[in-house]
């Protein structure tokens, strides 16, 4: 069974129990995300399931990874129409960002329903973290996801969008697919297959931190696998002391069999973000081997718009491409 399909529903007894390990486990997880985000306003969510009930922490949450400002919040909300009011509002300028709600709605929030409160933290972190588009719905997963470029193809309405879904999906790229790429591109060696089991030993983790910070865990070749949440807990206080990676995935759930892909997407998604260390590395290592590249890129997105870094990179790797262009 794919642990993507986390909220969609389990039809045996053992799928149960599975989904009830891999629903704590998110919870642990989104909870050091959001806290993580919150950490500026000096705000600690101690419950996920009740702390965003009131909506107010939610708004803080949205302004904060959103960059965006909510007019008219009610502050002190008293009774429970005003929390609505408030998670109201927050659902409604994620849709205005391009977010659809399917079968959820304030009222869910407002009561705590643990899973779509987890499906909701999990868009919020695919929009806005990772930077990719998936309608929210009540048995949502992460099969099928749209890049925020494309997303702009389908904003006219609900049922446009459903009419677009097989066209759109031409161009759609899910979080795995992407990070797998990624992390493959920078350790082509170890040839990664997945985002659970292969990281159990926390050597990977390490070679990843080993790649971006050189000499950071030139020793992890020699770790012992079955000592695998030593090794675990190593490499992520590591990647937290060199990179700057926050401890968002708790050290013995990496380290467990049932590891919930989600989870450690959300923490892979920590250094693939813009500006962030894979970034840097990418811009960093095509500068050494590129000189004609310093001074024109900063960064693998805004600095490539006007086509100037690609056709320096063209001509540096064929002298004689781009003569007569």
């Amino acid at each position: 069974m794919d642990v993507t399909h986390s909220y969609n529903s389990f039809t045996s007894n053992e799928d149960e129990h599975l989904y009830t390990e891999w629903k704590d486990i998110q919870k642990t997880t989104f909870t050091n995300w959001c806290n993580t985000i919150l950490a500026c306003h000096n705000v600690v969510i101690q419950d996920l399931y009740k702390d965003f009930c009131d909506g107010v922490l939610l708004i803080k949450l949205y302004e904060t990874i959103s960059g965006k400002k909510i007019d008219k919040i009610i502050k002190i909300p008293k009774i429970f129409t005003h929390k609505l009011e408030n998670i109201s509002l927050v659902m409604k300028e994620m849709n205005n960002d391009g977010v659809k709600f399917v079968n959820i709605d304030p009222l869910d929030i407002g009561n705590g329903n643990p899973k779509l409160i987890l499906a909701l933290i999990w868009h919020m972190i695919l929009y806005y973290h990772i930077g990719i588009f998936q309608s929210i719905n009540e048995n949502a997963s992460c099969n099928s996801s749209y890049t925020k470029s494309t997303l702009k193809q389908q904003n006219k309405s609900s049922s446009d969008s459903i009419e677009k879904k097989d066209v759109l999906t031409v161009h759609s790229i899910t979080p795995k697919i992407l990070l797998l790429k990624l992390i493959n591109s920078l350790l082509p060696e170890l040839r990664i297959s997945n985002l659970t089991t292969d990281w159990n030993s926390g050597k990977l983790l390490a070679a990843l931190v080993e790649k971006l910070s050189p000499g950071s865990c030139s020793s992890y070749q020699s770790w012992n696998e079955k000592n695998s949440l030593l090794n675990v807990t190593t490499a992520l206080c590591l990647a937290e002391v060199h990179l700057g990676i926050p401890v968002l995935i708790e050290p013995h759930h990496m380290a467990a069999k049932n590891i919930d892909e989600l989870s450690m997407i959300t923490y892979l998604s920590s250094f693939i973000r813009d500006g962030g260390v894979v970034e840097k590395y990418f811009v960093t290592t095509l500068i050494e081997k590129f000189p004609s590249l310093n001074c024109i890129i900063s960064n693998m997105t805004s600095d490539w718009n006007n086509g100037i870094a690609l056709c320096k990179l063209v001509q540096a790797c064929n002298q004689n491409a781009l003569l007569n262009g």
